[in-house]
């Protein structure tokens, strides 16, 4: 609890110091890959594996069920709504006649509410993961001494619960006005960040509901779960140095990609794998005994696993704010020759192609063995370039070609007759003029693109029955990681973009990392 006060307290005053500023918001948040975790597939087997002593082939298999969850859920909610969170995880939500408005406050007219309703929604976002990560080991020294083949692949179960808490104190007099139409608004907010076929009743103008980027609350599921094969990795190496003390040898590693894409339908949506991006790369691995007793079953030994791959592009479906304008996806467009309102997040959720120049591993571990048991402990470091966003050219639909799809029935609509004016914002309405319009060219793709660094560290536990021709073994083990998630670009209170606030001379990419522990209990066997 004393943690968490600290760190509601840290927001706060991150919010006063930085007042006039608005972060960037991330519509997505591309994690690491369930897949991504060299440090499980080293402990408790180094000595079972990369042998000098084998002329024939040998293998060894592991199945290691291990669960993960989510920490510093404050940093999850920076990311998705930055500036605009007020307190802890807290955002508020009121009308445009409400006086003594909140410079923060989301405008309540933009999502279909009265202009004197006032409400808030709470955040405690939460990611957890259920893996049960195959692996093996096939060494090939028949054919070459030091060859070997390795693969491993988690089936994973994820559950993403935004957390989100819907409270409204005022519904006001339910009535909403916008460019001269009135009709009947909703009564909670809720119903228009999550239900998507939610009814207005107005005579005059067409009400489009919110069909992407949507969030909920407990009472309209707002968890979202996913099961599948996470990424298939697989590398091929050779040790070129391999003697009883130490090795070192090289790999080409190549991923398949198994899990799911981003559709773009809800904020938080469960994602299993990479985004769907295969993975072409290559590393090295090398291990040195540092001391060993003169019977040779007490030891010491250190193991570095280092790679680095190239995410190719993958087609996404994603939904994009409007330049200068964070949050602007849950504004409403006006089309003026009908009068009809279109929430932006339908608009600009479209397809596209996602790529990474690079994404590196480095495992540094030191493990220990007495006997049939054994002891790890080790480091773990991960990065990931930012990523690069482009039209796809494999689909009719992307924005850049000056169509956008309706994220819900794929209907594709016309850019040039949908209308918000430049100088609104998420916490105010100006009317749009008829020059308005929504270009291509004012989708925001580049304050979605974000970059990924963690350090991990880890342990594990283990016994191998040593004395036996077909060697089973197990282990118990866990990690905490910690997720590097600082600001980079921010807006200022006008809503032009200013790179003054970053620290590392980057162009409006952001890091978004995860923070998360985890425990695991890794068995197999070595033949």
């Amino acid at each position: 609890m004393n943690l968490k006060l600290l760190s509601c307290a840290l927001l706060v005053c991150g919010g006063l110091v930085a007042a006039d500023a608005t972060t960037a918001v991330r519509p997505y948040l591309p994690y690491r890959s369930q897949s991504e975790d060299a440090a499980l597939g080293l402990v408790g087997q180094t000595n079972l594996v990369h042998r000098s002593d084998m002329k024939s082939h040998y293998g060894c298999l592991a199945i290691t069920p291990e669960y993960t969850r989510s920490f510093d859920s404050d940093k999850i909610t920076q990311s998705l709504f930055g500036w605009w969170l007020q307190g802890c995880n807290k955002i508020n939500i009121t009308g445009s006649t409400v006086a003594e408005r909140n410079e923060k406050d989301l405008l309540a007219d933009w999502f279909y509410l009265d202009g004197g309703y006032k409400g808030s929604i709470t955040f405690e976002p939460v990611i957890q993961n259920f893996n049960a990560d195959i692996s093996m080991y096939w060494g090939m020294d028949a054919w070459a001494k030091g060859l070997y083949f390795r693969v491993h692949a988690p089936i994973t179960w994820t559950k993403w619960d935004l957390g989100a808490c819907f409270k409204t104190t005022d519904e006001g007099a339910l009535v909403n006005t916008r460019n001269g139409n009135t009709y009947t608004s909703l009564n909670n907010s809720e119903k228009f960040f999550c239900q998507k076929d939610v009814q207005l009743t107005t005579t005059n103008t067409i009400i489009h509901p919110l069909t992407s980027a949507r969030f909920c609350g407990c009472s309209c599921d707002d968890a979202k779960t996913k099961t599948r094969l996470s990424d298939i990795q697989a590398d091929f190496g050779w040790d070129f140095l391999s003697e009883p003390t130490y090795h070192l040898g090289a790999y080409v590693r190549g991923v398949v990609p198994t899990g799911n894409r981003p559709t773009g339908r809800y904020l938080f949506e469960p994602i299993i794998g990479n985004g769907h991006h295969w993975e072409l790369g290559g590393g090295i691995q090398g291990s040195a005994v540092l001391w060993q007793n003169e019977t040779k079953d007490r030891l010491i030994n250190f193991t570095i696993d280092a790679h680095v791959t190239h995410l190719f592009d993958a087609l996404q479906h994603r939904v994009f704010d409007l330049k200068n304008m964070p949050l602007s996806r849950y504004m409403n467009a006006f089309r003026s020759n009908e009068p009809e309102l279109m929430p932006v997040a339908n608009l600009t959720a479209t397809t596209i192609n996602s790529s990474f120049a690079a994404q590196g591993e480095i495992v540094a571990m030191f493990d220990a063995t007495f006997g049939n048991w054994s002891a790890d402990l080790g480091y773990n470091f991960w990065a990931r370039s930012c990523e690069k966003i482009e039209c796809s050219t494999w689909s009719n639909s992307c924005y850049g070609k000056g169509l956008i799809k309706n994220g819900y029935s794929l209907e594709l609509i016309d850019a040039s007759k949908w209308a918000v004016s430049p100088q609104s914002t998420i916490h105010t309405y100006v009317p749009p003029t008829s020059s308005d319009v929504i270009l291509p060219s004012e989708v925001d793709y580049d304050s979605a693109e974000t970059k990924g660094m963690s350090h991990k560290v880890f342990g594990n536990v283990g016994y191998a029955w040593m004395d036996r021709d077909v060697v089973p073994f197990v282990g118990l083990g866990g990690f905490a990681e910690f997720g590097r998630n600082e600001k980079c670009c921010c807006y200022t209170t006008s809503n032009s973009c200013s790179t003054s606030c970053c620290n590392d001379n980057c162009s409006c990419c952001t890091f978004a990392s995860l923070s998360q522990w985890g425990l695991w209990l890794k068995g197999g066997v070595s033949f």
